[in-house]
């Protein structure tokens, strides 16, 4: 702490910060308050931001209630007046509909950066460069591995430490489509538990019938647009459009992460493998759901029929 901290600034902080985290390797941390009411909050929270003047990155963001991200962002508007401070928020989609609900007016003047999958280069090079340059997977496996990671950050996680466990039993320099293989059969089994927990949000949320729609009508290889957003979004608020009045079921859509928008009016699924599961696997689901009453299914020609108007 004394290397990275200055003495100076865990002083000016004592009595204020409730307890210290920090990062091991480069410089980060987090401090949790003490407690207090809303504005002595508020002003212990100055009080930190003023001492800590530097870069604040905020990740989850769009779990915040209104009221946290009021006071938050009135502080760091109020600081950054007269401290050095640059403030870095991160969120699902409806990160901008959430930090909306708290009126920090400032919040729209923010550049924003929308992002999606990574490209395949990096996500070659996330996956392969950390085996080294003693280690050469051949074309093939490559592209198999590159082609189900699906640029997708969480499923490059997975197969990295999938190959790298398949690669230590079998100790080649030279690994092929056999250890990709393999080792897609332990990244199978993780994304098929991502895909039930996504699944059981969906459902949960009341978002399974908007959304498996969405993947039927789009078919294996089609992306959402502005328009099939709209019409996920009259199943929650009927006349309800992307543009339209109703910015609470936008969020609830957005929230899922189940499309992005990685430019301006460009959308795409997040992960387009779940769609394909969504659209296999969401008509035994509705049927279960949908089409249960009193504790008795009702008769299937009837269910489908449901499913059909839905």
């Amino acid at each position: 702490m004394a290397r990275h901290f200055p003495p100076s600034l865990l002083e000016r902080a004592r009595g204020i910060i409730k307890e210290v985290r920090l990062n091991v390797g480069d410089l980060g941390g987090g401090v949790a308050l003490g407690g207090g009411g809303k504005e002595e909050k508020a002003n212990e929270l100055r009080t930190w931001l003023e001492t800590l003047s530097g870069v604040l990155l905020i990740d989850v963001a769009h779990n915040m209630p209104p009221e946290v991200v009021h006071v938050l962002y009135n502080a760091i508007q109020s600081v950054g007046m007269k401290h050095p401070l640059m403030v870095v928020i991160a969120g699902t989609p409806d990160l901008k509909q959430v930090l909306g609900r708290s009126k920090a007016t400032f919040i729209e003047r923010s550049p924003v950066e929308r992002i999606g999958r990574l490209q395949r280069v990096d996500a070659r090079k996330a996956i392969f460069e950390p085996f080294g340059r003693h280690i050469g997977f051949s074309d093939e496996a490559v592209a198999h591995v590159l082609d189900h990671a699906q640029d997708y950050p969480c499923f490059i996680q997975l197969w990295g430490q999938a190959l790298w466990e398949e690669l230590s039993g079998t100790r080649t320099c030279s690994p092929g489509l056999e250890v990709a293989s393999e080792a897609r059969k332990k990244v199978d089994v993780q994304r098929l538990e991502l895909y039930s927990r996504r699944m059981e949000e969906l459902v949960s949320s009341g978002l399974l019938i908007p959304f498996a729609e969405m993947a039927w009508r789009l078919g294996e290889d089609g992306q959402p647009a502005g328009y099939d957003l709209g019409l996920a979004l009259s199943h929650i608020e009927p006349g309800s459009s992307l543009f339209g009045d109703h910015p609470e079921s936008l969020q609830r859509l957005l929230h899922t992460g189940f499309v992005w928008e990685p430019s301006a009016g460009v959308w795409e699924y997040g992960i387009p493998s779940l769609a394909s599961h969504l659209r296999g696997n969401s008509v035994d689901l509705l049927l279960g759901s949908s089409c249960r009453t009193k504790g008795r299914l009702r008769p299937s020609r009837r269910c489908a029929n449901v499913l059909i108007r839905c």
